[in-house]
Order: structure tokens, then sequence, then C-alpha cells
């Protein structure tokens, strides 16, 4: 990983909320429930032409329908700005620094796969105009 974990669990417990960019991708990292709750979230899939594809929904359905998400994550889909979140939750008042860096390092790993699968799943639905 290109990031210190220690610095981020650190400034975690002090301020409650750290934004993370990794390879161009933006995640944030908070303590929610008065310090108790680690939420991660990262944008997976935005579509900027004011829609989201019916392909694209059905994968995020089909994820929960088939159980094709990590334990704690949960895809969320946004309509008022069409995309798709993809967030973590879990109990912070337990974990270990070496804990909070292996999910740290999981949940990026799989919001990449899942960025890869929507982002092919809404190619599907693009129509294909040739001009002559």
């Amino acid at each position: 990983m290109a990031f210190n974990t220690n610095d981020i669990f650190r400034k975690l417990n002090d301020s409650g909320f750290v934004r993370l960019v990794v390879g161009g991708e933006t995640y944030l990292i908070k303590r929610v429930n008065d310090g108790k709750t680690l939420r991660l979230t990262t944008l997976v899939y935005c579509n900027d032409d004011d829609f989201l594809p019916q392909s694209v929904r059905s994968a995020v359905f089909e994820a929960y329908l088939l159980g094709e998400l990590e334990p704690g994550t949960y895809l969320k889909i946004d309509e008022d700005d069409y995309s798709v979140k993809y967030n973590f939750q879990s109990d912070f008042s337990k974990m270990s620094q070496h804990d909070f860096t292996i999910v740290l390092g999981d949940f990026i790993y799989w919001a990449d796969e899942w960025r890869s699968r929507l982002e092919g799943m809404g190619k599907k639905d693009l129509v294909r105009v040739r001009s002559r």
C-alpha cells in the first residue's frame, strides 16, 4: 500500500475522519456513533449522463441476492447523482491497528473490483451508433 496506516489510524482516533486518496480514488474513513463504529465509503460507479444503466442496477441487486458482498460491506445506489457507493461498517471500539490495516486493505481491493465490474456492466447498456 502507498500510504501509512499507522498515520491514518492515529488521525482517525484524533479527529474521527480521514480522507484518503489511493490511485486517484477517494476513500472516506469515519468514526460514527460516538466513535464506536468505523465506516468506510468510496464511489465505485458514476454516470455523467444523468441516468444509471439497468445493468448496473441489476448488478447491485444481484450482489445482495447472490451473497457476493464481503461481510460488513454494502452497495448503495444514489439516485440524485446517478452513482453507486461501496461501504463498510464495523465495530471500531475493539479494533486494533493491525485489524484496521487489514480492513482498509481489503476494502480498497474490493472497491477496485466493484469499480471494474460495474464499469463493465455499464458499458453493456451503451448503444453503438455508426456515422456515415
